[in-house]
C-alpha cells in the first residue's frame, strides 16, 4: 500500500535499539558497529545523509 503509515514497536527492544536497527538497514552499516559507536567519520557521513529512496508515508 503506497503512502501508508508504518508503526514500529517491540516489547523486547528499546527505542534506541529499534532506531539503530532501522539506521543499520538504511545505511548498510552493521548494527553491532552502530551500537558500539565503532564507526569512523566516513561511515558516520552515511548516517547523516538522507537515504536515496526514503520510505513513503509516515513512520511512528
Amino acid at each position: 500500500m503506497a503512502g501508508g503509515i508504518v508503526a514500529f514497536f517491540s516489547l523486547e527492544m528499546s527505542s534506541e535499539q529499534l532506531a539503530a536497527r532501522v539506521i543499520s538497514e538504511q545505511t548498510e552499516i552493521p548494527s553491532y558497529d552502530i551500537r558500539r559507536g565503532d564507526i569512523d567519520e566516513t561511515t558516520f557521513g552515511k548516517v547523516r545523509l538522507p537515504p536515496e529512496n526514503p520510505p513513503a508515508g509516515a513512520t511512528y
